[in-house]
């Protein structure tokens, strides 16, 4: 438990010396606090010539019978924080946290605990605050509007949605508003989230993957954040001049393409192995 993940990464990848070489663990949140604490360290100017490798992964399983069960998924994301050719992470973002037990594994289990409804109101109360802090008091359909796309952590695309409405009803905004507002800027981007169901810290960065093959140029989008515990954060990107170039929606067609689908029993076999 006291050897990092990175190790592992670092010994398969022959990185060994003047390399900084830790895990960083909040729940869903881990793997964005990874990319603020890598993006701050490259604006500082530390070490010039040298890059960072955030990777996101975890094991995304819960009891069988649990009522989480469905949402489970498998997904990782790595991600070089260097020149901002794909996208620029820009420098201010927006943290929210305030501590809760709504989702928690314990010492000695082998799946996480979870109280449903008091998480979707943490997710719900911390995406208002980090949305709040954002806008300020400034026009909120103004300021929304100088985003392509709203990614979010995605445990399930209808938390999203219930998210979506609990932030905008904040600022006044009515239904029919709102529901055309969320077609238009964040349904589309959880299209890979709904193949492989949540993936917990790579969840929101799936999401932005996605999305990035899809801008042009200087748009710009929300990356929001959260993880039980609870925190939270809300970054903004700015699409790169290769944001379009990358080749990782092609592997992950290729990955989609050759996946097997299972029936029941042969699931439970395997959960029980």
């Amino acid at each position: 438990m006291s050897r990092p993940l990175s190790a592992w990464v670092a010994e398969k990848l022959n990185l060994e010396g003047n390399v900084r070489s830790y895990e960083v663990k909040h729940a869903c949140y881990g793997g964005t606090v990874a990319v603020r604490q890598a993006a701050e360290w490259k604006m500082a100017g530390l070490a010039p010539g040298k890059a960072a490798l955030v990777i996101a992964t975890d094991i995304s399983l819960y009891e069988v019978g649990e009522p989480s069960e469905p949402t489970q998924g498998a997904g990782a994301v790595a991600m070089i924080i260097d020149k901002p050719l794909i996208a620029e992470i820009e420098p201010i973002s927006y943290p929210w946290s305030k501590p809760a037990f709504d989702f928690w594994r314990p010492v000695g289990r082998a799946h996480p605990l979870v109280e449903g409804q008091f998480s979707l109101q943490c997710y719900q109360n911390a995406a208002t605050e980090c949305f709040h802090a954002l806008i300020g008091k400034r026009d909120p359909e103004a300021v929304l509007q100088e985003f392509r796309a709203l990614c979010f952590h995605t445990p399930f695309p209808k938390m999203v949605k219930k998210a979506t409405h609990a932030v905008l009803k904040a600022f006044g905004w009515e239904d029919e508003k709102i529901e055309q507002f969320y077609l238009e800027k964040i349904d589309f981007t959880m299209e890979w989230n709904r193949l492989c169901g949540n993936a917990y810290t790579a969840s929101l960065w799936i999401s932005v993957a996605n999305v990035l093959k899809q801008l042009q140029e200087g748009q710009r989008m929300i990356a929001f954040s959260y993880g039980s515990g609870c925190g939270a954060e809300l970054l903004t990107l700015k699409a790169g001049p290769l944001c379009t170039k990358g080749d990782w929606a092609e592997d992950i067609k290729k990955d989609i393409a050759t996946r097997q689908q299972i029936d029941t029993v042969t699931y439970e076999k395997m959960r029980q192995a």
